[in-house]
């Protein structure tokens, strides 16, 4: 029988930065998997993004962006488990340089704000939803101006929120971190808007009476 089957054995080749003639460049992180003829079919991640530590995700909203839900089994309770529906969103990976604003994305785009996603790295957030309809970290939307607001259903409230996250002129910001898996995990969501990142904060020095020691950030040369 002709052809590699789903069960035939895979070969992992560790992929450094100097790559063979005719082999496209890859990460250190990356390993191809190879069949038994040694033809590459996939690659695979052996390190987590920002080495498993939190980081913010700028989404500018539109069509791009998809939203599921997800039943996950939980344990406790009465019977003894749960279940839970969580919130999934696909993404479009930035193809752009970082930016901590998020002005350069595109309508359904998403990046780190201090760093590019790789072309394996996960392109989709999963988070749990509070019971009132509300993001983690999000007790009101930008359409919510108080608590009375936010007091209807969860479904119409997660269902408005849907909307928002089609029309590109709205953006999204979330704290998350890598799983290790498919799925980057959300902690904390918030609004967004590119007005909001003011840059970092530069202080003025007057030399005659400060010193780099009172700003460990001034550079003052040398005498000769």
């Amino acid at each position: 029988m002709g052809g590699i089957s789903e069960y035939s054995p895979c070969l992992f080749k560790l992929v450094g930065t100097s790559p063979s003639k005719g082999e496209p460049a890859r990460k250190d992180d990356e390993v191809v998997l190879l069949d038994s003829n040694g033809d590459e079919r996939g690659v695979l991640r052996v390190k987590s993004i920002n080495n498993g530590s939190p980081f913010q995700l700028i989404c500018r909203c539109g069509a791009g962006l998809r939203v599921s839900t997800l039943n996950v089994r939980t344990s406790g309770g009465t019977f003894g488990f749960g279940i839970r529906s969580d919130w999934l969103i696909a993404f479009s990976r930035s193809t752009q340089p970082p930016d901590h604003s998020g002005r350069n994305l595109q309508p359904g785009e998403c990046s780190p704000a201090d760093f590019a996603l790789g072309n394996v790295d996960p392109a989709e957030l999963q988070m749990e939803i509070n019971g009132d309809g509300s993001l983690p970290g999000s007790n009101l939307y930008p359409w919510e101006k108080s608590a009375k607001d936010a007091n209807v259903d969860d479904w119409k409230r997660l269902t408005k929120l849907e909307e928002y996250l089609k029309d590109p002129t709205n953006y999204w910001s979330f704290d998350l971190s890598d799983t290790g898996e498919a799925y980057l995990w959300v902690v904390s969501a918030k609004y967004w808007r590119p007005e909001f990142y003011r840059g970092p904060e530069v202080r003025p020095i007057d030399s005659k009476q400060r010193t780099n020691k009172d700003n460990p950030y001034v550079m003052v040369p040398k005498k000769p």
